[in-house]
């Protein structure tokens, strides 16, 4: 009886300690991203949890698996085949827990590692080994730590990574953390569905319930602009009939944000618009108005899960500054079985339309596509995108200017020659020139190189007959824009 008594006691601490630190729960969303340096996001949304015997059961599928099966429900265009959304996410196909302290992922190939989430063991615990090599976890400590801003108790436990005769591997795991919060649950861990191939440390971002950090992108987050931001977009739009009556262009709409405004439902701003076209010596000027509802979502946990269209959320680089940014590729006709669980094609009359949308914190829509390509019927092309901003006096992107003529009287000592050219042209300026760029008609860059001297010659002799831009930037800071014709008949 005094045995049994014993046990008991030493079983209350873990009990204790397994209920008040779990990784998650039925409900959980979290969006975690690499460590220590971010670049991708991995979602953890619990899409539906099973109890079998005293287990609780995990699944978090909401990504489209790649081999296809034949729906005996549902019908699709051609034959009925489609992908089933049973694609496991970075966590594994399903995740076990005994509700003690124990939990059980699985990877691609169907390995198990078992993880002892207890602070009674002395020593590392053994979560995973093979004919190479071995991972344990050995608790640390318990401590409080600050989590999505925000105070809270967590525990520690060591990953060691080690061959099988317990010499250290230094590998990206070797030496890291699992940290497990009593509010956040899981918040340092690693990616679960290519281990040990891929070793890969992530760290909570964001979570719902409780409610922090990272979990959703709204306007208020997208739409963020201050006094003196500049946006410049490209707008390009084709078609081929009996597409919808759109027009044939190539122009420039740049805003210049003036005031704003935060009231406690939207964001209000005046900006001051320049539009012009290519090739254009006039410029359209305005001032227009518009508001944001701060707290429309426009993306929440899973970012990466499949609707009926990819997407993802990375941090992407723009000249020396990361910012995260949100892309959705959609295309028309993906239809939902429900009894499968799996999207199939409509019939969409010819091409599907496809779509690119993509958000970037502090900038907004940074692109828009839209275009179809058929030969037999109507074809279109739509897009606009972000060529160059001004965000908090930094520049990046290459600004197109209207109004060629105004940049040669300022600047009457820059020639081009000869103009036209067949082989090579000659620029010359009695300014220092420090950066020149090449353009087609449509604004595609076909040239940049950064100099240090008054005189450059350009080779045009892989150009095609045509009209061109040089954009040409000067130690004084002054910006010129000049045309260029390539012609092999001279």
């Amino acid at each position: 009886m005094k045995n049994y008594y014993l046990l008991w006691l030493l079983l209350v601490p873990f009990q204790i300690f397994s209920q008040d630190y779990k990784l998650f729960t039925a409900t959980s969303q979290k969006l975690f991203t690499d460590y220590p340096v971010p670049f991708n996001t991995y979602s953890l949304s619990i899409e539906s949890a099973k109890q079998i015997g005293t287990d609780s059961v995990y699944y978090n599928f909401f990504k489209l698996s790649s081999d296809r099966i034949e729906s005996d429900t549902c019908e699709f265009w051609g034959e009925n085949w489609c992908n089933q959304q049973n694609a496991p996410a970075w966590a594994g196909p399903k995740i076990e827990f005994d509700n003690v302290f124990t939990y059980r992922f699985y990877n691609l190939n169907n390995d198990t590692l078992n993880f002892l989430f207890t602070a009674a063991i002395n020593g590392p615990v053994r979560f995973y080994e093979d004919s190479l090599q071995k991972f344990s976890i050995e608790f640390i400590k318990t401590d409080t730590l600050t989590v999505l801003e925000q105070p809270d108790s967590a525990v520690y436990f060591q990953i060691a990574h080690t061959d099988l005769d317990g010499n250290p591997i230094n590998s990206a795991l070797n030496g890291e953390h699992i940290i497990i919060s009593k509010e956040f649950g899981l918040v340092r861990f690693f990616v679960i569905d290519s281990f040990p191939s891929v070793l890969k440390p992530i760290s909570l971002i964001g979570n719902v319930s409780p409610t922090a950090g990272f979990y959703q992108l709204t306007n208020e987050m997208v739409y963020d602009y201050q006094a003196g931001d500049e946006i410049q977009y490209k707008e390009t739009s084709w078609y081929q009939p009996p597409a919808p009556p759109w027009y044939y262009y190539t122009r420039f709409r740049k805003h210049i944000f003036l005031e704003r405004e935060q009231t406690d439902d939207y964001l209000k701003y005046s900006i001051r618009q320049e539009l012009f076209y290519q090739d254009s010596v006039g410029i359209e000027i305005d001032t227009i108005s518009k508001q944001y509802l701060r707290s429309e979502t426009i993306a929440e946990i899973p970012f990466e899960k499949y609707d009926g269209s990819t997407r993802s959320l990375q941090l992407s680089a723009y000249c020396d500054e990361l910012r995260w940014t949100y892309s959705i590729d959609a295309m028309d006709g993906p239809v939902y079985c429900e009894a499968d669980t799996c999207w199939g094609t409509d019939d969409t009359q010819g091409p599907p339309e496809f779509r690119y949308s993509s958000y970037t914190l502090g900038l907004g829509l940074h692109t828009y596509t839209r275009d179809r390509n058929w030969d037999m019927g109507e074809s279109y092309h739509i897009q606009k995108r972000i060529v160059f901003f001004k965000k908090d006096a930094e520049e990046c992107g290459d600004e197109v200017i209207v109004g060629i003529q105004n940049f040669e009287k300022s600047l009457a000592q820059l020639t081009l020659n000869p103009n036209p050219a067949t082989t090579v042209v000659r620029i010359s300026s009695s300014v220092e020139i420090r950066r020149f760029l090449l353009t087609d008609l449509y604004g595609n860059l076909l040239f940049v190189q950064s100099v240090s001297n008054k005189e450059i010659t350009i080779d045009v002799s892989p150009f095609s007959d045509g009209l061109y831009f040089v954009r040409i930037l000067l130690k004084n800071g002054e910006v010129a824009t000049k045309k260029l014709v390539v012609s092999k008949k001279f």
